[in-house]
């Protein structure tokens, strides 16, 4: 592991090619996590996904007892609201307008989106867009006021059309913090059925998480961004392993892509 100081941000970050960006001053000492491995296919997906694996596995590490939801036990095309269930961290509900379950044989892609868990064939998968014009994407925790402290998910489909996915948290202490998930930005599917890992861990003495809202960007009226989303963990504070190691910012380097998790603090 190499590690570097910058904010008060701390990046475990996996994909494709080498950039760097940050913008304006974080508020809290989150350990953020991503990792993208490229397709750039409407119809073929990918095989493996060992980029975005290895972003997984270095959240999966801090976390003990942490339940995954993967979507395979609701109805095919039932909307929302889902009422989902994570031992020891609650309960969670995932509202979306123009949400809906998806089911797809692996090997398939439905407009570059398809399933990422691998237990069985077929496989489903939450199809959301997160917008302004198309209706809010949000997961709300009922954890009592501690909140969770963690939380990560999977996107297959992200920005293949130029939009960008930012996500906003609501923290215990009614503050909002805002990360720009830093995925491929594409065009005309460009880089279509791509897929990503991204998590977030709140450290000791930071506030925790009691709602997060998906807002996707749209270039294009006639584009809307759709992806798919899956296999979406939480956990409590009870949940973390500690300790998180110090110092305040620690950066995970592997081969390809190195962005930087970016949060705006604001008042709600």
């Amino acid at each position: 592991m190499v590690r570097f100081r910058f904010t008060r941000v701390r990046l475990a970050c996996l994909g494709a090619a080498l950039a760097l960006a940050l913008t304006g001053q974080p508020a809290q000492a989150y350990l953020v996590f991503f990792g993208e491995d490229v397709n750039n296919s409407e119809t073929v997906p990918l095989d493996a996904f060992p980029l975005a694996s290895a972003a997984e596995a270095q959240f999966l590490a801090f976390l003990v007892g942490v339940g995954t939801e993967n979507f395979e036990g609701f109805e095919v095309k039932q909307g929302q609201p889902l009422d989902l269930f994570f031992p020891g961290a609650g309960m969670a509900t995932l509202s979306g307008s123009s949400g809906e379950i998806r089911q797809l044989n692996k090997g398939n892609a439905d407009f570059g989106r398809y399933g990422v868990t691998d237990n069985g064939d077929p496989e489903q998968y939450w199809q959301v867009r997160a917008g302004t014009s198309t209706g809010d994407f949000d997961i709300t925790f009922d954890n009592g006021p501690d909140g969770i402290a963690a939380f990560g998910f999977w996107g297959v489909d992200l920005g293949d059309f130029g939009g960008t996915l930012q996500l906003s948290i609501m923290t215990t202490e009614g503050t909002m913090e805002d990360f720009l998930v830093p995925h491929t930005v594409g065009s005309m599917a460009s880089n279509g059925g791509s897929v990503v890992f991204w998590g977030v861990i709140a450290e000791e003495g930071d506030p925790g998480f009691t709602m997060v809202d998906f807002l996707t960007t749209e270039v294009d009226p006639g584009f809307k961004e759709t992806f798919a989303f899956d296999d979406f963990t939480i956990g409590s504070r009870e949940q973390i392993e500690p300790p998180i190691p110090e110092p305040a910012t620690a950066l995970l380097i592997g081969v390809g892509l190195l962005g930087l998790g970016m949060s705006r603090r604001r008042t709600h």
